[in-house]
């Protein structure tokens, strides 16, 4: 971690209440993953600002030499009221292989997301819960058979199960939002459903971690990486459905397919980061309660 960084201590962000702050609300620095969060921390904090006055930053934004990202932020030194961290939760709430995951789950000044990402939390403001829904039922026993394996090697499995979904053709209908052939696809691999059946039975004790988290086969979703999510599936949804209904306000200059796509991309990742109005995850939501009471 930087030194400007370590300098930014709780008593300096409370001081500075009194020069072009208000001093009658208690001055806190959050910082977050990286600028995409920002919106989405900025929106989680609005019940504690009449109370609080929550600067929702980068690391990068005060310290242009340091980086980003959960590890950075997960380094970081004299964390206290004044100095609060937000990240994503990837597995660190089901998988014990973070050297991070127990200050994930209780730092009384680290909150994160309940769900594996912010791009989770925001998907379910898309409109497209009942595709959620049945890519949930379809990636279940993968889903599950996965996590037993990343006891291994988290990277590689989770790299291996990006290359499972694109093998067996995950998008393969995503117009009609249904993944049967998906599912007959990767079942008829012998080797694979063999795989999972050896691991049922760990499978078993992640469906009760599951269950604590509030997931199942319909929402497991939530736990997915939600990058991989978005990008191999409701993105490509997304687009679909704006093509049907022939929303193509920002392509009237364009002619070429690719700068089409593009601009599709384009709009489809705004409506995902439009953050208004967002509901945060009840544990989330807790958190932040003791944090700001």
């Amino acid at each position: 971690m930087s030194d400007l960084s370590e300098n930014v201590t709780g008593a300096w962000i409370n001081a500075t209440a009194f020069f072009g702050h208000d001093p009658s609300r208690i001055r806190v620095q959050m910082y977050v993953e990286g600028d995409n969060d920002v919106r989405f921390w900025q929106e989680a904090v609005k019940p504690y600002q009449r109370k609080y006055e929550i600067s929702v930053v980068t690391n990068k934004s005060v310290d242009p030499k340091g980086g980003n990202g959960k590890i950075v932020l997960l380094s970081m030194k004299g964390l206290c009221r004044n100095k609060v961290i937000a990240v994503d939760a990837d597995f660190d709430l089901i998988l014990d292989i973070s050297p991070n995951h127990k200050r994930v789950r209780s730092d009384p000044f680290v909150v994160n997301t309940t769900w594996y990402s912010v791009e989770n939390v925001l998907l379910q403001n898309m409109g497209c819960m009942s595709v959620l829904e049945s890519y949930s039922e379809a990636t279940w026993d993968l889903f599950l058979y996965y996590l037993c394996l990343m006891k291994v090697d988290n990277k590689i499995v989770a790299k291996k199960y990006r290359k499972t979904l694109q093998k067996y053709n995950i998008n393969k209908k995503i117009n009609s939002g249904i993944f049967d052939d998906f599912v007959k696809s990767y079942r008829k691999d012998r080797g694979l459903s063999q795989s999972i059946e050896v691991y049922k039975h760990n499978s078993a004790i992640y469906k009760s971690v599951l269950k604590q988290l509030g997931c199942d086969k319909k929402n497991v979703w939530r736990l997915t990486n939600g990058h991989t999510l978005w990008n191999m599936v409701l993105r490509l949804f997304m687009i679909a459905r704006i093509r049907r209904k022939k929303q193509r306000t920002i392509l009237k200059s364009l002619k070429s397919g690719n700068l089409a796509c593009k601009s599709y991309n384009k709009q489809v990742d705004d409506l995902l980061y439009n953050c208004s109005g967002i509901t945060v995850p009840a544990a989330t939501r807790f958190k932040l309660d003791t944090m700001f009471p």
